[in-house]
């Protein structure tokens, strides 16, 4: 299975960062430490954000492997 990062689903989906920082009731800001790999998502938003693409959130390649390891 192919996993997307949350920058490459984000062109794909042609949003914005603040369409996403809305979804997970965050500012636009934090978002972007996230796709930068700076912040952590919880496992909440990530479910958000999953959701709001229609997709699994293992399918979503998230900066710190752990997370994608806790997810299995």
């Amino acid at each position: 299975m192919k996993k997307f990062t949350l920058k490459e689903l984000r062109k794909k989906f042609n949003k914005k960062q603040a369409d996403l920082s809305d979804v997970i009731a965050k500012t636009t800001a934090m978002y972007s430490m996230v796709e930068n790999g700076k912040r952590r998502l919880s496992l909440e938003d990530a479910l958000k954000i999953a959701d709001f693409y229609g997709i699994r959130v293992e399918e979503i390649k998230f900066f710190d492997n752990n997370f994608n390891e806790l997810l299995k």
